[in-house]
């Protein structure tokens, strides 16, 4: 686990992530430049190769994937000992929920809608397991609660 102070550093990044997509999806940006493609397959299939192609959605992408994982991986400012566990588990539903997605988009999703799943896969286990951590961590604190005010 890393400082929580990431969680800050992960959440500018998802917020900068929201700000290109919806500049994206307002004025269709386009930032062409040379990359080294490992693999490239338009009209032709090339390897190792430098081409010219949209580095935008690759920007979007990274800020996405770089803000979950610092938020996911970043303590709590107060973290618990009781943390270690409820992550353990988050972690195991998480994958468990991820891969209950994935197939039933292998089975009912297909064409561009099933690019976009996978996609969305990038993040959606992190996505998963911060919702999961969350839930588990609200019922642990309201549960501490309960037993602090019973006589």
């Amino acid at each position: 686990m890393i400082s929580y102070k990431f969680k800050y550093v992960g959440g500018v990044f998802l917020l900068s992530g929201l700000i290109l997509v919806i500049i994206n999806q307002i004025h269709r940006m386009h930032l062409k430049i040379p990359v080294l493609a490992i693999q490239s397959s338009y009209i032709q299939t090339k390897y190792f190769t430098i081409m010219r192609t949209n580095i935008y959605e690759e920007i979007m992408m990274l800020c996405f994937l770089a803000g979950f994982c610092l938020f996911a991986f970043a303590r709590e400012k107060t973290e618990l000992k009781e943390y270690d566990a409820l992550r353990n588990s988050s972690w195991r539903m998480a994958i468990l929920l991820n891969t209950a997605m994935l197939a039933c988009s292998i089975m009912f999703i297909y064409g561009k809608g099933f690019i976009a799943v996978i996609l969305l896969n990038m993040v959606s286990v992190f996505i998963f397991y911060i919702l999961v951590f969350a839930i588990k961590k609200l019922r642990l604190t309201s549960s501490g609660n309960k037993q602090r005010n019973q006589p």
